[in-house]
């Protein structure tokens, strides 16, 4: 296997290897790093030594799909993508009324 530091260079050239038919993907990248399954990947985070330049590369996938988002192509395809970085399309509202008791009513 690839030393940390091989491995994020082979994450930048998978990056810079994508196109616009060929967008990156989190299993692209895998691949390119020469894992053979998600599995093996995620162990190899495991190792302190391989997880932060590990980190960094899923970081990188996250931030094309976000930049794809920002240039208008929210297809369900990329929201589904971002969802499994923890992201979300539900806007939530929040919601707050003090109350003060005038004493003018029996509760």
């Amino acid at each position: 296997m690839f030393s940390p530091e091989e491995l994020e260079g082979k994450a930048q050239e998978y990056i810079d290897f994508c196109t616009e038919e060929s967008r990156p993907t989190r299993v692209g990248l895998f691949r390119f790093m020469g894992f053979k399954t998600k599995q093996s990947f995620f162990d190899y985070m495991k190792d302190p030594d391989y997880k932060e330049v590990l980190e960094e590369s899923l970081f990188m996938i996250e931030g094309q799909y976000e930049q794809q988002l920002a240039n208008g192509r929210g297809d369900a395809g990329l929201v589904f993508a971002l969802k499994q970085y923890g992201w979300n399309d539900k806007q939530q509202i929040e919601h707050s009324e003090k109350v003060t008791d005038t004493g003018e009513h029996e509760w």
